[in-house]
């Protein structure tokens, strides 16, 4: 039963030490978003409304924003 355990880990860390190098960060722009909907809840009919949605770019490059659409 030791042996298993011992070969099990060793497998455990071969597959960690092949797939490592996918899990790099890739060149390039990448977003981060802080929320992708926002809910405005019950609001009287005319009322102004305004909500900011915060995107940063945490990759390599510069990230280009082409449209932006409501749903």
């Amino acid at each position: 039963m030791n042996s298993i355990r011992k070969v099990l880990a060793l497998a455990i860390i071969i597959f960690a030490a092949i797939t490592a190098p996918a899990h790099q960060k890739k060149p390039g722009p990448k977003v981060a978003v802080e929320s992708f909907t926002h809910d405005f809840g019950s609001i009287e009919a005319g009322a102004s409304l305004k909500f900011t949605f915060k995107v940063k770019n945490i990759g390599t490059a510069d990230l280009l924003i082409q449209s932006v659409a409501p749903a």
